[in-house]
């Protein structure tokens, strides 16, 4: 992490406020009264709470609770920092008073000096530390910056910028989009800090001398700084670029140029391109010699050379696993775990094996058992046996303990209890992953079908989002916010809520530019919810577009979609080979794919069977999914298996076992079902009591009153679900039952509302419940 202005300006009042309290024999003095000195305290802490302001805001604020000869004498000191040598002497100053206990100051009547573990005390000590790791002309490029944050009047105001269209292409991109590729450098790199995190205006971006050394390196630090922060203020795509090109032509031998063209070919997704600058950024990077010896052989600079390309082979690593070349990626990232052990640097140690595990599971070679292992591993690193809930959790071990718990839920390798207890405890103990862990929770409920309790997590992160803020944390925020809000639309698609679904992804889209790498999670949402919609109302021509594009992000999906649309349409047998062939690929694909489509897929093959001639064969294949169901202990899909088998009794006429069968679903549907399944199951049970009815020899017309209330039911609630083509079937079987009760003018009705319909369904007539 870099000093930025606003903390100069907070060390400079605290140094100027020691300076005054021991010119005046202490704080126990008669100097300020004692509400001076609350006011002052609680003002400071809150100006130390916050993460950057402008000039102009630090100074009315520090106003309202400094007292006049300590603000004025705040002011007088800032007006003489001219030079890089006056910022040198504050920081001795705030370093003497922090490291020399004899010079601390008394605060309190109790003589308690500014320890290093208090909160002033660890604001200077982080400050002081930041600061010393800065080469010389990291300060001069501080002491600069600092001086624009004084004169500009609002540095954080964000200027508007014409829409254009950019010249990059858009690269095709996986389902693993949204998985950042983790720019990873080394955190003790030696004359190279981080840049200063000071965002200035577009415009001032724009007129840096580009001709000198120095401007270049101010150009790239500031550019760098902003792209890392997600910023508006950062120039175009192309029109960076073009910048960058530029430079490169005038100054090839600044590897940091390479860098920042690595950043801004990210920003559009162009994962190539990105692959040859990060390279080239690694072969063109000087590195110094770590050699111990005053004159090191030729040997040895090679092998301290190759060393610094640990990160290299890490990212390059993370790359490949992007791209699905696994075996590839297994390969540098091992090449990567090696280094990083001689190097004896463990944060890079830490995530190369992260990044091991991930290839792993997603080529399915860690098996069920390494996983539990791998699982309990982690929670006997994170969770100690004296204290549950600790602070200082290593991120990266609590993303590879989600991630592994997430895998155990899919694979039902542990108790619900067991899993959410284990998120839940991670989210008090780590607060930088507790917004990832929320929605990795809020994702398990939803697979367990425990849809409220979802919705509740993915709402949680939302409330302490907060896009305005401009901090380091803001792509992981973003990334977060993107996440919660396509969960919480996914969910109001699931209750047939589209409206509300589709206003969500509207907003979402306006909140990305379109070259925001989180932008194909929001049209890949977007397109599932337009699939459902379609399909309900029985708009195939648009399902089959949405069904044709969806194979950008999902290829798997979109045959899927397919064979759903060949099943509308009659054609059965088509449809059957299009979910035989997608289940034997996913079966034998290298790549582990989520179990929740192969679910899918075997629903449609099971409901495929029942519309055939040969549908006894279907009850092995229904009876071993519920089985597998129940061992993952999800009841999202189970209501739709169970359907599958109320039709099969209903079909063999089997009707009291259908009838009580219906009545166990129905505890289930109530608290996870959807309103399209609640409609199907009012919809098969008025059809039972009306073939039982049928069967008796005596028939009375009132028993049929029964009947027509249950589909009164179905209807309420297809309505709510917009299911055209069961609407249509309602009115259907209610003209069929006003008949058989002698009512012969609601029969008319019903059958015309049935006409009406059917013509603008265009005839489209199918015995599929699942959609």
């Amino acid at each position: 992490m870099a000093v930025i202005p606003y903390e100069i300006s907070c060390g400079v009042l605290i140094h100027v406020f020691c300076q005054k309290i021991q010119d005046n024999e202490g704080w126990d003095s008669e100097y300020v009264s004692k509400g001076t000195q609350q006011t002052f305290l609680i003002g400071l802490l809150k100006m130390l709470k916050k993460t950057n302001s402008t000039w102009h805001e630090f100074v009315d604020t520090i106003k309202s609770f400094c007292w006049e000869d300590l603000y004025n004498s705040f002011l007088k000191e800032v007006e003489l920092l001219e030079t890089e040598d006056d910022i040198l002497d504050v920081f001795k100053s705030l370093e003497d008073l922090v490291i020399d206990q004899s010079s601390s100051i008394k605060l309190s009547t109790q003589n308690t000096p500014i320890k290093r573990t208090s909160v002033i005390g660890l604001f200077l000590r982080k400050l002081v530390l930041k600061f010393k790791k800065l080469a010389f002309e990291k300060i001069h490029l501080l002491f600069m910056d600092y001086v624009k944050y004084k004169q500009l009047s609002n540095p954080f105001e964000e200027t508007s910028l014409e829409d254009s269209e950019r010249s990059m292409d858009l690269s095709c991109v996986d389902e693993n989009t949204t998985s950042d590729v983790s720019l990873i450098e080394n955190e003790n790199k030696e004359n190279q800090p981080s840049p200063v995190k000071i965002i200035p205006k577009i415009i001032e971006n724009q007129k840096t001398n580009l001709s000198s050394r120095e401007g270049v390196y101010q150009f790239i630090e500031e550019n760098v700084m902003m792209l890392e922060n997600n910023s508006h203020n950062v120039m175009k795509p192309n029109q960076l670029q073009q910048k960058l090109n530029e430079i490169q032509r005038s100054h090839w031998h600044i590897p940091d140029v390479y860098y920042l063209s690595f950043l801004n070919y990210l920003r559009v997704s162009e994962f190539n391109k990105a692959s040859k600058m990060l390279s080239l950024y690694f072969d063109q990077k000087n590195f110094q010699n770590q050699s111990t010896n005053a004159d090191p052989s030729e040997q040895e600079n090679h092998q301290s050379m190759f060393k610094r390309f640990r990160y290299a082979a890490l990212n390059l690593g993370i790359m490949h696993c992007q791209h699905g070349n696994y075996a590839q990626a297994m390969t540098v990232l091992k090449e990567a775990v090696s280094i990083a052990q001689e190097t004896n640097d463990e944060l890079c140690l830490k995530h190369a094996i992260f990044w091991i595990h991930v290839v792993n599971e997603e080529t399915n070679r860690l098996d069920n058992k390494d996983l539990e292992s791998r699982c309990c591993e982690l929670i006997k690193e994170i969770y100690t046996e004296d204290e549950n809930v600790i602070d200082n959790v290593p991120e990266i071990e609590s993303l590879d303990m989600l991630r592994c718990s997430k895998l155990m839920a899919l694979r039902g390798l542990r108790t619900p209890d067991f899993i959410l207890s284990s998120i839940s405890r991670m989210i008090v103990s780590n607060s930088k992953t507790s917004d990832s862990a929320l929605l990795t929770r809020s994702s398990i409920l939803d697979f367990y079908g425990m849809k409220l309790l979802s919705v509740f997590n993915s709402q949680f992160p939302l409330q302490r989002t907060n896009k305005g803020t401009l901090n380091t944390k803001r792509q992981i925020t973003e990334e977060n916010f993107t996440v919660a809000l396509c969960h919480l639309a996914m969910h109001f698609g699931s209750i047939s809520c589209h409206n509300e679904a589709t206003a969500i992804l509207n907003f979402l889209q306006t909140q990305h530019e379109c070259y925001s790498r989180y932008l194909p999670l929001v049209k890949e949402s977007r397109l599932g919810l337009d699939f459902s919609r379609y399909i309900n109302e029985r708009n195939l021509i648009k399902a089959k577009h949405v069904a044709d594009f969806f194979i950008v992000f999902n290829k798997d999906e979109s045959s899927y979609m397919h064979a759903v649309i060949d099943a509308i349409l009659g054609n059965h047998t088509k449809a059957y080979q299009r979910a035989m062939t997608l289940n034997q690929e996913l079966s034998s694909h290298e790549k582990r794919t989520v179990p929740q489509l192969k679910i899918r897929i075997r629903l449609l093959l099971i409901e495929l069977k029942l519309l055939s001639q040969d549908s006894k064969s279907c009850i092995e294949d229904i009876l071993e999914l519920v089985t597998v169901l129940k061992e993952l202990k999800t009841t999202s899909f189970l209501i739709e298996v169970q359907s599958c088998l109320i039709r099969y009794n209903m079909k063999f006429g089997l009707f009291d076992k259908a009838l009580k069968l219906i009545d166990d679903v129905f505890i289930t549907g109530f608290t996870n079902g959807n309103p399209y399944q609640l409609g199907c199951l009012y919809f098969l049970q008025a059809r039972a009591t009306t073939s039982k009815l049928d069967s008796e020899s005596e028939k009375d017309p009132e028993n049929y009153e029964t009947v027509l209330t249950l589909y009164d039911r179905s209807f309420t609630f297809f309505e709510k679900a917009g299911a055209k083509a069961r609407i249509r079937d309602v009115y259907y079987e209610r003209s069929l039952v006003y008949h058989r009760m002698g009512l012969s003018q609601e029969r008319n009705t019903a059958a015309t509302h049935f006409r009406l319909l059917n013509e603008e369904l265009n005839g489209f007539w199918n015995e599929t419940f699942l959609f």
